[in-house]
């Protein structure tokens, strides 16, 4: 489906004769080359907009050739800043067609352009081209968030085992959709419970190993059981029962095929994709993006979803490690604490399993009325001994007011004695 699309609009967008200069190229055909090396798709990008760049030279440049086109700019005869600039004045204005080409299509065009150059020999420095080529600023638009509830209620819409399975994966595991419709059956451990996402599938293209929630275990068993239920054929005319027999190097997503052809992990991600937008369609979620290109709710969604759940836990580097992300070299692990964690997360990665959620509800009930209760008994202590010393306090403070009160009343004796003798002094001298 995406190739035939490719050749589509390659037909739109090229002449027969614009197609044939582009493959005459030997520049453009190295670098592809070495584009692919790395990643096939990354390539496929590459070639898309060198191809754009070389349709532009084809129309404007007298139908040069790219490669001398690209020489004469290594001999200093055209400004390879300049060629950019009209490059992306080409594509904005006379190669739109009927749809407005989007800032960041034409910022990446541009962008692979002066790196073709660049590869090619152009004298290009990064510094220049940013105070040469203006290019319009990066869009981005926020992307909606889907919540528990929403996880739940697109799982109960599919009746279909394989999709359910596959989506309960995307928002379990989160990851990228390409893995996950990589997986094979080698890949799902059911005795460890344990899956193993593919090195060469995988963006960073690091293996990563993840422990398998009791509800997903349970769904693993229920999908299997179904790709190899035993099925009724027809040999010499008479009708037979065959049981299928599971390959390792199967896709663990791919229905089972009786000739034994291992489909590519792709066309996976395509037939998944389109029977989850047609469900989203069918339960009255699939609304489309303002720039009606994507749909609001995407399998990305759900493992933003699963990067989310984890990092609201308080768990924000463990979240990057569970999706696959390159998180940062000074966290690592034991693989105790990991299931300590794993064992922490997993009721809020648990969708359908209610009587598990229900089994954890209770064991969390309890959990708090044990802390209820020592929580309680702590506070009779404490108001116990509180109210103890308050009784000190008063006590001690009764002493000491007695004390001074006693102390008072003795100085004022005292001073009444005093004044008596002072008074009582004067009148013996005079009769004296």
């Amino acid at each position: 489906m995406a190739q035939l699309f490719a050749v589509k609009r390659q037909e739109q967008l090229y002449t027969a004769n614009e197609v044939a200069h582009f493959e005459r190229s030997k520049y453009a055909k190295k670098y592809v080359d070495r584009k692919a090396t790395a990643s096939p798709s990354t390539a496929s990008t590459y070639r898309t907009h060198t191809a754009a760049l070389a349709q532009f030279i084809y129309r404007t440049q007298e139908q040069a050739e790219l490669d001398d086109f690209v020489d004469s700019i290594k001999a200093g005869k055209h400004n390879p800043y300049d060629v950019l600039a009209d490059f992306a004045a080409f594509i904005t204005r006379e190669r739109t067609g009927d749809k407005k080409i989007k800032p960041n299509s034409l910022r990446v065009m541009v962008k692979v352009a002066k790196r073709f150059l660049k590869f090619s020999g152009c004298p290009i420095t990064n510094e220049d081209f940013k105070e040469q080529v203006s290019l319009p600023r990066r869009e981005s638009v926020e992307k909606k968030a889907v919540d528990k509830r929403d996880v739940i209620t697109i799982l109960n819409a599919a009746q279909d085992v394989r999709l359910k399975t596959y989506l309960m994966y995307e928002a379990a595991y989160g990851p990228r959709p390409l893995e996950n419709a990589a997986l094979r059956n080698r890949d799902v451990d059911l005795e460890k419970e344990t899956v193993t996402f593919r090195a060469d599938f995988s963006k960073m293209r690091v293996a990563r190993t993840r422990r398998m929630t009791k509800e997903l275990a349970q769904q693993t068993k229920l999908w299997l059981a179904e790709k190899y239920r035993p099925y009724r054929t027809t040999v010499n005319e008479r009708k037979v029962w065959r049981a299928p027999k599971a390959n390792p190097e199967d896709l663990f997503f791919a229905p089972y095929h009786v000739d034994g052809k291992i489909p590519q992990p792709k066309t996976q991600y395509n037939q998944l994709g389109k029977r989850f937008h047609d469900l989203l369609s069918s339960i009255s979620m699939g609304s489309w993006e303002e720039n009606g290109r994507r749909r609001e709710i995407t399998q990305n969604s759900l493992r933003r979803f699963a990067k989310t759940a984890i990092s609201d836990l308080g768990f924000s580097d463990y979240s990057e490690w569970w999706i696959g992300h390159e998180n940062s070299t000074y966290y690592r692990k034991s693989e105790r604490e990991r299931e300590e964690m794993f064992r922490k997360i997993e009721p809020y990665l648990t969708f359908l399993d209610v009587a598990g959620l229900e089994a954890h509800s209770a064991d969390i009930e309890a959990q708090l009325k044990v802390v209820k209760e020592q929580t309680d008994r702590q506070i009779r202590v404490l108001t116990q001994s509180y109210e103890q010393k308050l009784q000190d306090m008063e006590a001690r403070f009764m002493r000491e007011l007695e004390a001074r009160k006693e102390g008072f009343e003795s100085q004022k004796a005292l001073e009444q004695n005093k004044e008596r003798l002072i008074v009582e002094v004067p009148t013996t001298n005079k009769r004296a």
